[in-house]
């Protein structure tokens, strides 16, 4: 029943990350459908009735200990905005995927597993086994992505101008979690893997960055990116005024920004912003209009600029305000 419950819900998260209405990209959706189809090894383990059964089931669940950390790891670039090329996802598919077809001979050769028994306990079917040296490769594996991650995120905490503080302390919270389930599994040989389980939450943890970006950043972002053109600069707010992205055209002309942490509250004094945005802005927000509304004209480093708000929507809801400047002899 545990791993069910398991597979059930991360088949709906899988579900709605196809369906939700802003592209959640790739990588997400791909760390959901590797977790559901371990989820439903785990299960069909559990529920399985003979060794060649069980051996099946197991290397449905291996997609999960296989990819998974790889896709995590894809994940946290997307959210810290690092581009990976596509040489180096290229190599790093090819090693999880020859490490998961050695996962695959369990039964058959000695490399994976040396030895495999199939026992039936109170929660279902389990397999005991001893540990071939390909098994060690899958070791170093997760050992690489839980420290080139953990890296990543304690490096990214101190640009809160890339990614805000909460999404970082998210995403170390999910890898020692990951860590010490495993770890907690494999000292006490538990009879109940902790994996689905935890896989499942992590999914779920990780979604809560990603769907952020896909609400927010400008760059993935279809209604900005109708209104981003060479001489506009473009500033997105929370519904509560947080701080939540801008372009490169808005850092050079507000140089402040590059000071601002993500989801946190407009500094209230000094910077170009405050002399010549925020009081429109305040103006804007307090009217309580759905329709964009044009500012005052200003003029900044011998440049003449047109100001506009607007709402930004998810669907029919309002969920942040979009502040546009473009250059009116751009």
């Amino acid at each position: 029943m545990y791993y069910l419950v398991c597979f059930i819900c991360s088949l709906a998260i899988l579900v709605w990350i196809i369906s939700n209405e802003r592209k959640l990209g790739t990588n997400a959706i791909l760390v959901a459908f590797v977790t559901v189809i371990g989820d439903a090894g785990y299960y069909a383990l559990a529920s399985s009735t003979s060794l060649n059964e069980a051996l099946l089931s197991n290397e449905l669940t291996y997609t999960i200990g296989m990819f998974s950390p790889m896709l995590f790891f894809f994940n946290i670039c997307d959210i810290c905005k690092i581009h990976l090329y596509t040489k180096t996802k290229i190599v790093l598919y090819l090693i999880q995927i020859v490490l998961f077809l050695s996962a695959c001979t369990a039964g058959q050769l000695d490399i994976f597993y040396k030895t495999v028994e199939f026992h039936y306990g109170p929660y279902g079917g389990y397999l005991i086994k001893t540990y071939g040296f390909a098994h060690t490769l899958y070791l170093i594996s997760l050992a690489f992505y839980f420290i080139i991650s953990i890296a990543i995120s304690f490096k990214y905490s101190r640009k809160k101008n890339v990614v805000s503080a909460r999404d970082v302390d998210i995403l170390i919270f999910l890898y020692f979690l990951m860590f010490s389930a495993y770890a907690v599994e494999r000292l006490i040989h538990m009879k109940v893997e902790l994996m689905p389980f935890i896989y499942t939450i992590g999914i779920f943890g990780i979604l809560i960055p990603v769907v952020k970006i896909a609400n927010y950043a400008i760059e993935t972002n279809p209604e900005i990116l109708e209104g981003e053109l060479k001489d506009t600069g473009l500033i997105v707010l929370s519904n509560k005024l947080l701080f939540m992205d801008c372009n490169e055209n808005a850092f050079n002309l507000f140089p402040e920004l590059k000071q601002w942490e993500k989801e946190e509250k407009i500094p209230g004094n000094g910077g170009r912003f405050n002399t010549f945005l925020r009081q429109d802005l305040m103006k804007y927000v307090e009217s309580g209009a759905e329709d964009s509304m044009a500012g005052k004209e200003f003029t900044m480093q011998e440049q003449d600029y047109y100001l506009e708000f607007s709402r930004l929507h998810k669907g029919k809801k309002a969920i942040g305000y979009l502040i546009k400047f473009t250059r009116k002899n751009g």
